[in-house]
């Protein structure tokens, strides 16, 4: 009967396990100056088919597009990324190439083009959270998301980013646009308050 009763709980714990796996907490998210409750799955994320586990904020689904801190995730595919918050911008490097957004500004500059997002970057609770696919894709990467299990995989060896031979003047775009509603100046790129111990410089995730 005692071994019975073991099975019985090895069996609902793993239920358990199951469960937590597949539906993400109910967590408060503050964004567009409003406070939201995100219940939606855990997203996994994968790059070249490692799993990554971001620490200062986890990928985030909101109106269909995932998001995820950009420095975080992109500097692990080798891309250089630097929030400046004078300008409230997110500048990204990689090879020939350099990407600026804005904060709720739903036009990327990509080599001198201004490129149509269908969502713009967000500050959610205090921290710099892009849209994946599109930084993704415009990088050169393959972006796929799977719906089975609540996965967003990219491999960066897919189709390489268009180069540009023209030098890239990062100073061309110092005064490029302005935006109202952007978070205040002194946010660090990597905190999501001020007593966190999180940075722009800690580790990416391990792997799981």
């Amino acid at each position: 009967m005692k071994l019975k009763w073991i099975k019985w709980l090895l069996v609902l714990e793993m239920l358990g396990m199951l469960s937590s796996s597949i539906h993400a907490e109910n967590i408060q998210l503050t964004y567009d100056g409003k406070k939201h409750t995100y219940s939606g799955k855990t997203i996994h994320l994968y790059i070249d088919e490692q799993e990554i586990e971001t620490k200062v904020m986890p990928p985030v689904k909101i109106n269909g597009c995932t998001f995820v801190p950009a420095k975080e995730v992109f500097s692990y595919t080798g891309a250089e990324v630097e929030w400046r918050s004078e300008e409230k911008s997110i500048y990204i490097f990689k090879g020939n190439m350099l990407m600026v957004l804005k904060i709720n500004q739903d036009s990327a500059w990509v080599n001198g083009e201004n490129k149509k997002m269908d969502i713009p970057p967000k500050m959610i609770n205090n921290k710099v959270m892009i849209p994946l696919r599109f930084v993704g894709e415009t990088l050169g990467y393959q972006v796929s998301w799977h719906k089975e299990d609540s996965s967003v995989r990219i491999l960066t060896g897919g189709l390489a980013a268009q180069e540009n031979t023209d030098e890239v003047d990062a100073s061309d775009v110092f005064n490029w646009g302005e935006d109202e509603h952007a978070s205040d100046n002194n946010t660090e790129y990597g905190n999501i308050s001020s007593n966190t111990t999180n940075s722009a410089n800690s580790n990416i995730g391990s792997s799981s």
